[in-house]
């Protein structure tokens, strides 16, 4: 599978950049020294983070060059462009990864950015990271910004295209440098307490017996810019729905096993396997093919949906008509449902 990977790190003056510019190559020589003779010299797999390693090595890791044993490691495509650190490619070193505490120290690209801040703290700039899957179009992007009290990470994910300008609607991570240290705090963008207020909202009515008004408020959070491609009000639909006759299946979306509810997740661990199934009050039928699974719409023979991508060997099961697992893998079938009662007289 190719992966493309850039970072980029902007600042308001060129002197700014060229100090940082000494940073990025040194965590970059940190990442690739790895199982090194160097590494081994100097023990750089010892520490927690990049930046630490960076930080009390500098000397040493300045006569190491990756590009001898790499020609095509990140750092031949590192350069400054006045106020702009760029390095293009740079997937041999910097992959996906979670907006976690703990998750940031293996990274180079949050390193970099936490070391910019530690070293120069009234220095404010930002920094973006796109990694791309070229042949399943999923990007992971992640946007940075230091103003000299708090670092802010911001990060969405999603299926070419989607809008990768939405920062408001990004999943949100601050850190504060205190006493030497960086100290997560909780924080919440305005758009992704709305649209955790409209999915509960949506919950709340599916507990009620309202059905119309949970498929109203969780078709409204997904409405809400750059929300269209995340999965969990296609979830809440599909929980909050499942007695209602579907019309049609506007997408399948395959899920992490981390984002499929535990009380779901046990019933899919208990479920028989099946290579054919009814859905929708009997219109569709799953039916397993080899490396994944169809749905298709009895009335005309036509497939509907389809799966083509599921490598990982195993059974299918299905115990809602809106939840799959084959093999390891969670695929939600996001469905178009005909309300018992219509929307506009729900009021």
């Amino acid at each position: 599978m190719g992966v493309t990977t850039e970072m980029s790190f902007i600042f308001k003056r060129e002197r700014h950049a060229r100090w940082a510019a000494h940073m990025v190559e040194g965590i970059i020589k940190v990442a690739l020294a790895e199982g090194t003779e160097l590494d081994e010299s100097l023990g750089l797999s010892h520490y927690d983070r990049l930046m630490d390693a960076f930080f009390s090595h500098e000397e040493g890791l300045r006569g190491f060059d990756p590009v001898e044993n790499d020609p095509r490691c990140a750092l031949v495509w590192m350069h400054r462009r006045g106020t702009r650190v760029v390095v293009e490619r740079c997937a041999d070193i910097q992959v996906t990864f979670p907006l976690r505490p703990e998750a940031l120290g293996d990274e180079p690209f949050p390193q970099i950015c936490l070391a910019c801040a530690t070293r120069l703290p009234q220095v404010p700039f930002t920094a973006y990271c796109r990694n791309e899957q070229t042949t399943s179009g999923a990007v992971q992007l992640t946007r940075v910004s230091w103003n000299g009290e708090r670092i802010r990470f911001r990060q969405l994910y999603g299926l070419l295209p989607f809008d990768e300008r939405a920062w408001d609607t990004w999943s949100m991570l601050d850190l504060r440098l205190c006493d030497g240290k960086f100290v997560a705090c909780e924080t919440v963008s305005p758009l992704e307490r709305h649209y955790r207020e409209l999915l509960d909202e949506a919950r709340e009515a599916s507990e009620a017996g309202d059905m119309a008004g949970a498929l109203y408020f969780a078709d409204a959070a997904e409405a809400l810019p750059g929300c269209k491609d995340r999965f969990e009000a296609a979830l809440q639909r599909g929980l909050a729905c499942e007695h209602l006759q579907r019309s049609g299946i506007r997408r399948v979306m395959q899920l992490w096993s981390r984002d499929v509810p535990k009380e779901l997740s046990d019933e899919l661990d208990e479920a028989s396997p099946v290579v054919e199934m009814p859905l929708g009050g009997g219109r569709f039928r799953l039916q397993v093919q080899e490396l994944g699974f169809d749905i298709v719409d009895t009335r005309d023979g036509s497939v509907v949906a389809e799966q083509r991508e599921v490598w990982s060997r195993g059974p299918t099961y299905i115990v809602h008509d809106f939840l799959v697992r084959s093999g390891d893998c969670h695929f939600l079938i996001d469905w178009e449902y005909v309300a018992q009662v219509p929307l506009a007289n729900m009021w």
